[in-house]
């Protein structure tokens, strides 16, 4: 029986979308010499077009998340930066750092578990998105000092303002070691301070940029309390330090500074 070749070819171009580079045209060429190959072949083919599907809505994603994170942040009085209105939120991080991976989980909590130097490539992957360098923006941790200050809104004391002439008392205002229920709760549950800051009283420590002046460089500033904080230590006027590359507590978080390059 005469034999048959059978030459098979393939030729698809996907466009995929890759964070912070150009669409990208992918070109694939199959050849084949069976009927069998080429079922093999079209099987390739649907496999680099789900693997773009799934970057193309990773990339999606991600943006969204820059886009809230950007419109999140509010003025400080007096000050030319801008500070993030809540905690940075478990979903949100997830989805800069994972984002080929669906979330699952509960939105509104913040992020924790979270070293200094995790939160570190944080903002480097932030401020590598065109999202954020198209606006001239750029993300970074506070220093105790701004924390403070957006903490107080104004006051001289312990607790920040929640009205022009009223200082919070801490059950109303944040959630620690006497009404948490021993976990961290959902963002902006709490009244915020007269300048729009939720949670800056408990929940979760907050990272800044500090160098510990105790222990030096491998040690960072955190400040706010938590959850499972006594009251004093969710006072503005408390900060502590931990190891910036180990710290993996489970009720510390990040709370982000944004500014003009």
């Amino acid at each position: 029986m005469r034999s048959v070749c059978f030459v098979f070819a393939v030729f698809a171009t996907f466009l995929v979308a890759v964070a912070e580079t150009p669409l990208v045209s992918v070109n694939v060429i199959v050849a084949t010499n069976t009927v069998g190959d080429a079922d093999a072949a079209a099987k390739a083919v649907a496999e680099v077009a789900e693997r773009t599907a799934r970057a193309d809505a990773a990339r999606k994603r991600s943006s969204v998340v820059v886009s809230q994170l950007i419109a999140d942040m509010k003025p400080v009085p007096g000050r030319v930066y801008l500070l993030g209105r809540t905690e940075v939120t478990a979903e949100q991080w997830h989805s800069v750092m994972k984002p080929d991976v669906p979330f699952v989980g509960k939105a509104d909590l913040p992020v924790s578990g979270v070293s200094w130097d995790d939160c570190q490539d944080f903002i480097k992957r932030l401020n590598e998105r065109s999202e954020t360098s198209a606006e001239g923006l750029s993300f970074r941790l506070p220093t105790v000092k701004e924390w403070r200050h957006a903490c107080l809104a104004g006051a001289k004391g312990k607790w920040g303002l929640v009205t022009a002439k009223t200082v919070g008392q801490l059950d109303s205002v944040g959630w620690y070691a006497g009404n948490s229920g021993s976990r961290k709760s959902a963002i902006a549950q709490k009244t915020p301070n007269v300048w729009g800051f939720y949670d800056m009283h408990g929940n979760v420590f907050e990272w800044c940029s500090d160098t510990s002046p105790e222990y030096g460089g491998d040690f960072r500033m955190r400040v706010g309390g938590s959850f499972r904080s006594p009251s004093e230590q969710c006072a503005a006027s408390f900060a502590n330090s931990a190891n910036r590359q180990f710290s993996r507590y489970d009720d510390q978080g990040v709370r982000l500074i944004c500014e003009r390059h």
